[in-house]
């Protein structure tokens, strides 16, 4: 209607009556339209084509699966879907786009879907206690009801250490676990022990059966370290401070134990160059340690500095040095001495080795210093004992030097020379580093 307003439009006894309000003094014009209503086609029977990716998970105490269903509705149209489930298994979790509902009913998942598409894809998670007798798994695939022909992956894979033997059956067939398919590898959590690719006719029951042989778990190494370089400064008094520094590579250990000697106070800790609080525990000291997924990523220095109170040295006689015990294994161990000047030492004993006994070609890079004089000397005993008598202190003498004068709580006169002798020892596992050697002070 031109020209006017329409308030309202209804039909009553198969008539159209429209209200309108025209303009005053003006013409209008009607026009209208109407078709009749063709023969209704007959309906068309249903026909489902559907793929099915399932992940078959070999956990400890239960079974799951996880299953991708890809249907395909070739003729007709259908409001629902319904999902065979196998016998034991409950139903964890359901996604699928779109989708308007889903019921579990006599074992079966029945999915309310738009009608009028001709694609629908969905993902069932489903699970069952592990309640066969001895190591044999038996289990049917998921399918759905209705489908002329409905082809599936199965990918297998095990949680924890186990051997699986699947004993094959039609219409199972083996395939390569790299012909899965991105969507179904991506499933997966763990590695993929086999692999099989099947096609079901509506009479076919796609069963898995299979034998399961568990391992315990092997311990590995949580933490070890490349490295070790440890320097004590030892006063005339009897006291010594000890700085060592790891270089540690952590997979899973929370901490470093450290046991002290006894009689020793630690001082100070720092893990990649940023100071720690160590936590106290029955069995000695605990260093909190970086792990993989935080940072830093690689290798990193672990450092602790202590003081030991020891007696006070006699015109002569035998003294010993302890270095603190870690509870990973240490590749290589260098530990630097620094004796008083006026101190003349002797008769080197017990783990470590003096460093001018190893060939050189077996020593990593280490200390650095400055020109140096060895003397080699052989005793009445056969017993060699080698002295290091430094022009200059090396790098980590200087460096413990400079920490004890500025950094560390405790005032502690430390010498200004001395006689430093060197000591390296191969994998030191959780043991106890010592050196004994018979004294003479100088007058």
């Amino acid at each position: 209607i031109d020209r006017a307003l329409v308030t309202r439009r209804a039909r009553a006894q198969g008539r159209l009556i429209v209200d309108a309000t025209l303009a005053p003094g003006a013409g209008s014009r009607i026009s209208w339209s109407s078709r009749d209503a063709g023969t209704a086609s007959p309906l068309r029977a249903l026909r489902l084509l559907d793929d099915v990716k399932t992940l078959v998970t070999v956990a400890e105490n239960d079974l799951r699966l996880t299953a991708i269903f890809d249907v395909t509705v070739v003729q007709g149209t259908t409001a629902t879907l319904a999902v065979r489930l196998p016998e034991g298994f409950s139903l964890t979790s359901f996604t699928g786009a779109p989708n308007e509902g889903a019921d579990v009913v006599d074992g079966r998942l029945v999915l309310t879907v738009p009608a009028g598409r001709s694609r629908h894809q969905f993902l069932v998670a489903l699970e069952r206690p592990n309640t066969e007798a001895g190591g044999r798994r038996t289990l049917s695939m998921p399918w759905l009801e209705g489908s002329q022909r409905e082809t599936g992956d199965v990918a297998i894979e095990g949680v924890g250490a186990l051997e699986l033997a699947v004993i094959e059956q039609r219409p199972l067939i083996r395939i390569d676990v790299a012909e899965l398919s991105a969507a179904l590898a991506s499933l997966a959590r763990e590695p993929i022990l086999s692999a099989y690719r099947y096609q079901r006719r509506a009479a076919d029951n796609v069963t898995l059966a299979f034998d399961v042989t568990r391992f315990p778990d092997a311990a590995v190494l949580a933490a070890a370290a490349d490295r070790a370089t440890a320097t004590t400064l030892v006063t005339p008094e009897g006291r010594s401070l000890t700085e060592v520094s790891l270089t540690v590579r952590n997979q899973a250990q929370p901490f470093l134990r450290v046991g002290l000697p006894v009689g020793a106070t630690l001082l100070s800790a720092e893990v990649a160059g940023a100071a720690v609080k160590p936590a106290q525990g029955a069995d000695g000291l605990r260093i909190p340690l970086l792990r993989p997924g935080f940072r830093p990523q690689g290798p990193y220095v672990v450092s602790f500095v202590y003081l030991h109170a020891g007696p006070a040295f006699a015109a002569k006689g035998d003294a010993s040095l302890s270095l603190a015990r870690v509870d990973i294994p240490v590749a290589w161990l260098e530990w630097e001495v620094l004796l008083p000047d006026r101190m003349e030492a002797s008769r080197f004993e017990g783990t470590a080795i003096p460093r001018a006994l190893v060939p050189m070609m077996a020593v990593p890079m280490g200390i650095g210093y400055g020109v140096a004089e060895t003397v080699t000397i052989t005793g009445d005993k056969g017993r060699s004992d080698t002295r290091q008598v430094q022009n200059e202190l090396s790098l980590n003498v200087q460096n413990l030097q400079k920490r004890a004068a500025g950094v560390l709580p405790v005032r502690l006169d430390v010498p200004r020379a001395g006689r430093s002798h060197t000591f390296v020892r191969p994998l030191v596992m959780d043991e106890e580093t010592r050196v004994a050697f018979r004294y003479k002070l100088q007058k």
